[in-house]
């Protein structure tokens, strides 16, 4: 068995100090929700340094534009490294957390698990649409929406065509 990372054993140690040591929970106010959801700082700063600094920095007051979902998707994956959820606009906002917050580890499961999901479902959301517009840094993501769209639109496109052709052949 290889030996531990220091680095690595001393960061976990550190996360762990600060989980059960206390301090303040950090309080998280998403979209348009009035009620704050407290959040130990330690799990914020396991997900992201960006995280951790804006923990510092906002008096333990953090307002995303997300929704809870989004939230409760990413602290799911800081906890067990496992994508939650299988809604379409909850995984495009937990996409845009993770681009925000600078965590590839997390937005790239999520936009896998989106892919996924938009195959299975064989649409796209149109609120899942329209999160994924309202920021522009999310081109790629754009992208694999509209090229979902015009493959259903062809589909039903052709569909009636080939009903059509039916109609003029009787």
């Amino acid at each position: 068995m290889a030996p531990a990372n220091p680095d690595t054993m001393a960061e976990a140690r550190r996360v762990v100090d600060q989980l059960f040591n206390g301090g303040r929970p950090v309080q998280i106010f998403v979209r348009s929700d009035s009620m704050a959801y407290p959040v130990p700082k330690a799990i914020l700063a396991a997900a992201s340094p960006k995280l951790e600094r804006l923990c510092e920095t906002s008096d333990n007051i953090i307002t995303l534009d997300e929704g809870l979902g989004a939230l409760q998707t990413l602290l799911g994956w800081v906890l067990k490294r496992t994508i939650i959820s299988t809604d379409q606009l909850i995984l495009t906002e937990a996409y845009t957390l993770g681009k925000k917050f600078e965590i590839p580890a997390f937005s790239n499961p999520v936009f896998k698990a989106l892919q996924d999901q938009i195959d299975v479902d064989r649409k796209v959301c149109p609120l899942a649409m329209a999160a994924a517009y309202k920021n522009p840094d999310l081109k790629v993501l754009q992208q694999r929406m509209v090229r979902r769209i015009s493959e259903g639109m062809r589909r039903t496109m052709w569909a009636q065509v080939y009903a059509l052709i039916g109609e003029w052949r009787t």
